[in-house]
């Protein structure tokens, strides 16, 4: 998500930002990284399970008009649908990246040790 986060920032948005609950200091890092840089309430951890992430999805102001625009998930398939379905009924804007790892695209002039090493790092970032 955070090829997400930084072009959103730069194009003058808000970001909620709930990091997955299995990679919490990660998320927690993640903020306090981008936080160091920005006005403060712009760029917002919300903490919590999946239940936090359906209620932000649900969330209206008084008037009844949604509090996000859009949504970008990375995730599991079957979290992706239930997103895709409640933020459809919305219509709010939505990317989903779902199930298994990035593909990757290296040229034949990189070092293939240095791209094995960097490579294997992304997928494992997140596992703790």
């Amino acid at each position: 998500g955070h090829n997400v986060i930084i072009p959103a920032l730069l194009c003058g948005n808000a970001v909620l930002y709930k990091p997955s609950e299995y990679a919490l200091q990660t998320g927690i890092n993640v903020t306090e990284l981008i936080n160091e840089f920005l006005p403060k309430d712009l760029f917002q951890p919300i903490i919590g399970a999946g239940d936090v992430g359906q209620a932000m999805l649900e969330e209206s102001d008084k008037n009844g008009r949604r509090l996000m625009d859009a949504i970008y998930f990375t995730g599991s398939n079957a979290t992706g649908s239930k997103i895709a379905e409640r933020a459809g009924r919305r219509l709010m804007k939505v990317q989903l990246e779902l199930g298994g790892k990035d593909s990757v695209y290296v040229h034949k002039d990189v070092p293939i040790d240095d791209v094995a090493a960097a490579v294997a790092d992304g997928a494992l970032y997140n596992n703790g």
